[in-house]
């Protein structure tokens, strides 16, 4: 079996567990993560952003990227507005997701490094963690702005005469180029080498506080468990992230500067550029799995969210029970 066939395979049976699965688990991290009890989370905000981001990731540009790979099915193909969104929120949500995880672990650095920065970050309001976000969304939307011009919808003639569409970039030389340096640096690059500076602020920061939380006995017990689950959930969401955005970003910037036409690069680059591609989305939807193992809370809130519909399925009075036929007679 060549690679071409292998990757192939792989991305049949990828699709198919990847876009439901990573979906659905998704929408359970929104939905258990604006529950109250995960609202006291000074992180909760930016995790349910970053469910958010990851949602339309796997719907908007997942699941285009699989139909086209397997199904030659395009979706960009269909229509001038699809042609030119599309493109444009793959690349915003993209990086989206990965300067959200930069927040979250510079912000966690920033608690852990001093206790005025801890205090800061307990006493965040809503407002304050709306305006970042969208400060930064706002960055990316000029970054990617365009991606709306040069994109457009044009129509061919086939061999039997028919009419195709087909959505194609129409950018200048220049730009074909940078267009690429600058998602790769923004989506993996610059968010990576950030996370390696706080991740070793972090730990750094960790072991000189067990010395001296060893030294204070069992004072600090049950506040330091708490900030070490959190801190362990970044760290999760940190390895998780360089694992499966950075092949692809690398892969990327030597496709950009290769030669597309060797023997070598059809056969090797290619294959290898496809399947890191498709792993990258696994990024999306295995947050929820990271929640579960880290979070005792959110595992907790994630068998309530299936056991209280079935308890107050149990409380509603059955009309096979006498008592509940006499309650009702008496109410009529």
């Amino acid at each position: 079996m060549s690679l071409s066939s292998f990757i192939f395979i792989f991305a049949q049976y990828f699709g198919f567990f990847v876009f439901p699965v990573g979906l659905v688990a998704n929408l359970f991290c929104i939905i258990i993560l604006c529950r109250k009890s995960q609202r006291r989370l000074s992180i909760n905000f930016y995790l349910v952003a970053l469910a958010v981001s990851d949602f339309c990731i796997l719907l908007l540009s997942c699941f285009d990227k699989w139909r086209t790979f397997v199904f030659k099915l395009s979706l960009r193909n269909t229509s001038i507005f699809f042609c030119k969104v599309l493109p444009f929120f793959e690349r915003l949500f993209l990086s989206l997701s990965s300067w959200i995880v930069v927040i979250i672990t510079v912000q966690r650095a920033r608690a852990i490094k001093s206790p005025l920065g801890g205090d800061f970050i307990r006493s965040r309001t809503w407002l304050r963690d709306i305006v970042i976000l969208l400060i930064t969304t706002s960055a990316l939307i000029l970054i990617y702005m365009p991606t709306l011009i040069y994109y457009n919808f044009t129509e061919t003639l086939s061999r039997n005469g028919t009419k195709k569409s087909y959505c194609i970039s129409e950018e200048p030389k220049w730009y074909h180029l940078t267009k690429y340096i600058i998602f790769n640096t923004v989506y993996s690059f610059i968010p990576c080498a950030i996370l390696f500076v706080c991740v070793g602020i972090i730990i750094k920061q960790l072991s000189k506080r067990k010395r001296f939380l060893a030294s204070q006995g069992n004072i600090h017990s049950d506040r330091q468990g708490q900030n070490d689950n959190i801190i362990r959930l970044v760290l999760s969401i940190n390895i998780m992230f360089v694992v499966f955005t950075f092949p692809f970003a690398l892969l990327g910037m030597i496709m950009t500067f290769s030669d597309r036409t060797t023997i070598y690069a059809n056969n090797v680059l290619k294959p290898i550029y496809r399947i890191t591609h498709f792993l990258s989305y696994t990024n999306s939807f295995l947050n929820f799995f990271i929640y579960i193992i880290s979070g005792r809370s959110f595992r907790k809130e994630l068998v309530n969210l299936f056991k209280e519909p079935l308890q107050r399925l149990r409380k509603k009075p059955s009309l096979a029970d006498p008592r509940s036929q006499l309650s009702l007679k008496m109410t009529t």
